[in-house]
C-alpha cells in the first residue's frame, strides 16, 4: 500500500501529517509505503527514523492547482499511490478541487467537493452557525487593515485574531490586534478574523465520514493543558453525549467526506457546547485514536481502498491520554540536499518501523546526573537535548528530570529520563535546596545541570549547600552571569577585540517615547528586546505601540532598541572549565526557526575565527559551564553581530551528541573534575526537531500530580 501524505511542517504549531503517518503505521496489516509530499524542505517532522520511506516537495498552493497536479501526477507514474490524505488547512481547498482528477489518474481521495468545504471556511463560518442556530463566540471577518483596531475594540478582550486559513493569536488590546493582522497578513487583502473568548473546558473532536456522508465514527477529547496560543498540549479521550449528538445534527446539515476536527468549549456548570471553529482535515494528536483502540486514519484508508483488514474497536475507549513533546535527530546533510535538489528523497530509516531516538542503553553503573528545564510547554527548553546528548554516552547510568508542572513533557518520555522529580516554582533557593535534599536521600545525584535562565540565581544561592551534599555543578560567579546580561553587555559597549565581531549600537527605552527617539537614530527597521527574553521587528514608528505593549505585559519596564541588520542566524556553543577556558565548542547556523525563536533545524559550520573571539570575551568575564552565542552573519559586508549570550546550554545542544563533541557529556566530565577525552567530530549533518504526540499513562500522570515524582523504569 502506497499512501502519499501532506502536512509534516508547522515547527512549533505542527501539522497532523506526521500523527495521520503514526497511525496507519500502527495499525496497518501489511507492507506500507508512506511518501511525505510538503512545500519546502524543511517538513522536519518527516525526517523522523521510520515515519516517511520518501520525501516529495510540490509547488505551492498559491501557484495554481494545475503546478500542483502535475508534479502529483509525475510522481504518481513512478510511484504508482494507492491513496493521497491531504493534512493542512491551507491545501484541503486545492485538493477538493482536484479530487475528480486524482481519482481518474487512480489516487483515491475522501474529501468533500468545493461547496461543502467553503462552508466550513473561517470568513464564512460565522453566517453558517447563525443561519443554524449553533451556538458560537462572537465573530467578525474584518477585510480591512485599517478597520482591524476598530472592529477589535467592539468586541471584548481578550480576543483572538485569527488568519482566514489556520494560524491564531490572543491578543488583548486593539492597538495589538491591528499589529497581530499586519504581521499575519501582510500586504494580502484577505483579511483576518475576530473572535471572542468564550472560557471554559475545551473540547476538540475528530470524525471521519465515509463517500455517503455518514459518520465512520468520532474520537473526543478534554483539553487537559493548553499553551498560551491556544493550542492543546495534553488531551484525553471522553465519551460526551452532547458531543455526539451535535456532530450528528452536523453531519445532517453538510454532504461530508473525509476527517473533519471541531474544536468546543464549554463554559463551567454548563452543558452547552460553543462551537470555536472547524478544521476540513485530521487533529495533530490523531495518532490518540489508536491508542484508544478506535484508530480514525486506518479507518479511513480502509474505507478509501475498500480493504478488508479486520476493524478497529466499536468505539474509541476513554482515559487515554497524549502529551505534546519533541524529538530530534541529525540526518546526512547528502538528503536534504537531493530534497532541495531533486525535489525527492529517501527518508530515515525507510520501511522501518517508527521510533523515538535517545535510548541507547544503560550500563548498570556510571554517573547519575539530573537535568532542569524539561518542558516543551510553549516553549522548548534545554534539558531535552542535553538528556538526549548524555544518552549517547555509555559513562552515563541515569537521567533524572527535575520538573516545575505536571505538563513538563520530558517527564514522560521513558526513552530521556529514568526518573522525574517536581522542583517548587518558589523564588525562594530555600524551599529548593529543601526538595533537592529529599530527593538526593533517596536518589543520589553526581552531577546536576540547570538549564533555565531565570533559575540559575537560585542555584547560585545555594551552589555551596548542594556540593556538600555531594551535587556537583559547573556554574559561573554572579559577576560573570551579570555581565553577560543584555543590559551590561549592549550598554558597557564590550570590544571583542577584532573588528569583524561587533556588539550592535544599542539604546535602553524606559517609555514608548524613549522607542521613538531610539529609532530616530537609526535609518530603517529595528529590533526591539526584551532584557531577558524576546525580540519584535519595527518596520516602522507605527510598529513602536505594538511593541511596548507586548513586554510591558511581560513585566517588563523597558526595552534595548537595535538597528535590525539581515543575515545568517550563527551561534556559537560552548563549555568553559572552571579555569575559564573553552574546553569544547561548536558552531550551527541556523535553518529554520519558530515564532518563538527556537531552533528546529540547523548545520555544523567551521568558523575557528569566531569561536575564538568568543573563547577569549568569555574567559575575559570569567566564565564557568555551557554558554551560547547567538550572532548575525551580514554577509554582505562579512561582519558578526553579538545579539546575545545564552548562560546555559542552547536547545539544539543534542545535535552535539550527534557530532560526537557532546558537550553536556562535556560539562559532567568537567564538573566531576574527569579528563575529557577528545572526541572525532562528525560533520554533514543536519540538525531537525520534530513535535509529536506522547502516549501517557494515567497512572504515571497521577503519580507525577499527586506524589511529585514518577518513575519511568521500574
Amino acid at each position: 500500500m502506497r499512501v502519499a501524505i501532506t502536512g509534516f511542517g508547522g515547527l512549533d504549531e505542527p501539522d497532523s501529517g506526521l500523527s495521520v503517518a503514526r497511525s496507519l503505521r500502527a495499525g496497518w496489516q501489511g507492507q506500507l509505503i508512506v511518501h511525505a509530499l510538503g512545500y519546502d524542505e524543511m517538513m522536519t517532522s518527516a525526517w523522523m527514523p521510520g515515519v516517511a520511506d520518501y520525501l516529495h516537495v510540490l509547488p505551492q498552493p498559491s501557484q495554481g492547482e494545475t503546478a500542483v497536479l502535475s508534479r502529483i501526477l509525475a510522481l504518481n507514474t513512478r510511484y504508482q499511490f494507492d491513496a493521497l490524505i491531504p493534512c493542512v488547512d491551507d491545501d484541503i481547498a486545492v485538493f477538493a478541487s482536484l479530487a475528480p482528477r486524482l481519482r481518474k489518474a487512480g489516487i483515491k481521495v475522501l474529501i468533500p467537493d468545493q461547496s461543502q468545504f467553503s462552508l466550513l471556511e473561517r470568513p464564512r463560518l460565522p453566517d453558517f452557525v447563525f443561519e443554524h442556530q449553533i451556538l458560537a463566540p462572537a465573530s467578525n471577518h474584518v477585510t480591512k487593515l485599517s478597520d482591524v483596531q476598530k472592529e477589535a475594540e467592539r468586541l471584548r478582550f481578550p480576543l483572538l485574531v485569527k488568519h482566514v486559513i489556520s494560524g491564531q493569536q490572543l491578543v488583548t488590546s486593539g492597538r495589538e490586534a491591528k499589529h497581530v493582522a499586519e504581521k499575519m497578513i501582510g500586504d494580502s487583502e484577505q483579511g483576518v478574523v475576530l473572535q471572542q473568548v468564550v472560557y471554559g473546558d475545551e473540547y476538540s473532536v475528530a470524525l471521519v465520514a465515509d463517500e455517503q456522508g455518514k459518520s465512520m465514527g468520532q474520537v473526543a477529547i478534554r483539553k487537559l493543558a493548553i499553551n498560551d496560543d491556544g493550542e492543546s498540549e495534553c488531551g484525553t479521550v471522553v465519551d460526551d453525549p452532547w458531543i455526539n449528538q451535535f456532530v450528528e445534527d452536523l453531519l445532517g446539515l453538510l454532504k461530508w467526506q473525509g476527517p473533519l476536527e471541531l474544536e468546543f468549549v464549554r463554559q463551567t456548570g454548563a452543558t452547552q457546547l460553543w462551537l470555536k471553529d472547524i478544521h476540513c482535515r485530521f487533529p495533530n494528536w490523531i495518532i490518540l485514536s489508536h491508542w484508544a483502540d478506535f484508530n480514525l486514519p486506518l479507518m479511513m484508508l480502509k474505507e478509501m481502498t475498500k480493504s478488508t483488514q479486520n476493524s478497529t474497536g466499536k468505539m474509541a475507549k476513554t482515559g487515554a491520554i497524549y502529551m505534546q513533546g519533541v524529538s530530534e535527530s541529525a540526518i546526512p546533510e547528502n538528503h536534504l540536499n537531493s530534497l532541495e535538489k531533486l525535489g525527492s528523497a529517501e527518508g530515515i530509516n525507510p520501511h522501518g518501523l517508527f521510533s523515538i531516538n535517545g535510548d541507547k542503553g544503560r550500563p548498570s553503573s556510571g554517573i547519575i546526573v539530573a537535568i532542569t528545564g524539561i518542558s516543551t510547554f510553549n516553549m522548548i527548553n534545554p534539558g531535552l537535548g542535553i538528556a538526549r546528548a548524555l544518552r549517547h554516552s555509555t559513562e552515563i547510568e541515569k537521567i533524572y528530570g527535575l520538573n516545575y508542572g505536571t505538563f513538563d513533557s520530558g517527564s514522560f518520555q521513558t526513552n530521556l529520563f529514568d526518573r522525574s522529580f517536581r522542583i517548587p516554582i518558589s523564588e525562594e533557593p530555600q524551599e529548593l535546596l529543601e526538595r533537592l535534599k529529599q530527593v538526593q536521600q533517596t536518589n543520589p545525584i553526581d552531577v546536576l545541570i540547570p538549564s533555565l535562565d531565570g533559575e540559575l540565581p537560585k542555584f547560585f544561592a545555594i551552589r555551596q549547600q548542594l556540593e556538600a551534599l555531594g551535587i556537583s555543578l559547573l556554574l559561573p560567579e554572579e559577576e560573570a552571569f551579570e555581565a553577560r546580561s543584555k543590559l551590561n553587555l549592549f550598554t558597557n559597549h564590550r570590544d571583542l577585540g577584532d573588528e569583524s565581531v561587533l556588539i550592535p549600537r544599542s539604546f535602553v527605552a524606559y517609555s514608548l517615547n524613549d522607542i521613538y527617539r531610539a529609532m530616530s537614530h537609526f535609518d530603517g527597521p529595528v529590533a526591539i528586546k526584551g532584557p531577558l527574553f524576546g525580540c519584535v521587528k519595527a518596520e516602522h514608528v507605527d510598529d513602536a505601540p505594538a511593541a511596548w505593549d507586548t513586554f510591558n505585559k511581560q513585566g517588563e519596564d523597558r526595552v534595548i532598541v537595535q538597528p535590525w541588520v539581515e543575515g545568517e542566524m550563527i551561534a556559537v556553543a560552548t563549555v568553559c572549565n572552571r579555569h575559564h577556558e573553552t574546553v569544547s565548542s561548536m558552531t550551527a547556523m541556523k535553518l529554520a526557526n519558530c515564532k518563538h525563536g527556537s531552533t528546529w533545524s540547523a548545520r555544523q559550520v567551521s568558523l575557528p575565527k569566531l569561536e575564538e573571539i568568543f573563547a577569549a570575551f568569555l574567559k575575559q568575564i570569567k566564565w564557568v559551564g555551557p554558554a551560547e552565542g547567538e550572532f548575525l552573519h551580514d554577509v554582505e559586508n562579512d561582519r558578526f553581530f553579538l545579539l546575545e549570550i545564552n548562560p546555559r546550554f542552547t536547545g539544539w545542544i543534542s545535535f552535539s551528541g550527534e557530532t560526537g563533541l557532546n558537550h553536556p557529556l562535556a560539562a559532567v566530565k568537567t564538573a566531576l573534575g574527569q579528563t575529557i577525552k577528545k572526541r572525532k567530530n562528525r560533520d554533514n549533518l543536519i540538525f531537525m526537531r520534530s513535535s509529536y504526540a506522547i502516549e501517557i499513562d494515567p497512572i504515571r500522570l497521577a503519580s507525577l500530580s499527586v506524589n511529585g515524582q514518577v518513575n519511568n523504569h521500574g
